[in-house]
């Protein structure tokens, strides 16, 4: 494939997010894959940068906001990751965590920092409540029977807001998810040694601390600490979902059987939380087994 079409493609699966959302949303988290394998393309150059420079500038044209998105998650992820790993800082974790910090910095200090914005977000979020919530009522969907679609209902407002000021760990989640799923996948196709994510031990202070700022009166630090908890129990199921993957390929699992069970887990919150808290106590414990070599010393 010639090597211009690599930033273009990448671009278009990320900006195929205003054209076609429930497809874009899945296409764009390999525009950072994408992106890496432009950047470790032998042929780069100069005027390879200037082009997709350009492709850039035409995207700011076309929608600013959708261009800021990019840059800020998508080139940001790709040149980050790309660094990590050239420098052999920390590869077990930080390409994955680091990705999304600049997105999330800029959204969080946007959103909890500029009142107007904030205010904007939450009359445009209510509006898109409001309108999804109608379009239940009308065909009577099972949802409506619910004591929580009540009180969504009666607190239009408050649940909004909440949300926006959610929104910062949301988009932290995605792009780590793309961060994690990229530097996977590139490994593969490059034939290079994969590192299985691991958070340090110590990092798990951060975790309780952000728990304990839920418990303070103010609403900001309280959601401070929601949007806190939230990025390190996405990072810990990334943890989890190794140790998973660790017992799947000592048990020999077909690559299909993998493929569904990880697509079951992902569309089950409830499986991602068990999934963050084997990650999370995995510090403690250790989920691996003993090594193949202490076992046959052990059975002789």
């Amino acid at each position: 494939m010639p090597i211009a079409l690599y930033p273009l493609i990448s671009i278009v699966l990320y900006a195929s997010n205003a054209f076609i959302p429930q497809l874009g949303i899945v296409a764009s988290i390999f525009s950072p894959l994408v992106l890496m394998l432009y950047l470790a393309h032998p042929d780069r150059a100069k005027h390879y940068d200037l082009f997709f420079i350009v492709l850039i500038i035409a995207l700011a044209v076309f929608n600013h906001i959708l261009a800021g998105f990019y840059v800020a998650s998508i080139v940001f992820t790709a040149f980050f990751v790309r660094f990590c790993n050239r420098n052999d800082i920390q590869r077990s974790w930080l390409p994955v965590a680091g990705s999304a910090s600049l997105a999330f910095f800029i959204i969080f200090t946007v959103i909890y920092g500029v009142s107007s914005y904030q205010t904007e977000l939450v009359e445009f979020t209510s509006g898109a409540l409001k309108s999804f919530m109608d379009a239940a009522k009308e065909i009577n969907a099972p949802m409506v029977q619910s004591p929580y679609f009540t009180h969504i209902e009666n607190n239009m407002k408050q649940t909004a807001l909440s949300l926006v000021l959610m929104f910062p760990a949301f988009n932290y989640i995605y792009v780590a998810i793309a961060a994690f799923v990229s530097l996977n996948l590139f490994a593969k196709i490059k034939s290079v040694p994969i590192v299985p994510f691991r958070m340090p031990d110590n990092l798990v202070w951060l975790l309780i601390a952000s728990f304990g700022l839920i418990f303070t009166p103010s609403l900001y630090v309280i959601f401070a600490g929601v949007n806190l908890s939230i990025i390190f129990l996405t990072l810990y199921a990334f943890q989890g979902s190794e140790i998973l993957l660790f017992w799947m390929v000592r048990f020999k699992v077909l690559p299909l059987i993998k493929a569904v069970i990880f697509i079951f887990i992902f569309s089950e919150p409830p499986i991602i939380l068990i999934l963050s808290l084997v990650g999370l106590f995995s510090v403690w414990f250790n989920f691996y087994g003993k090594p193949p070599e202490e076992e046959q010393e052990q059975s002789k």
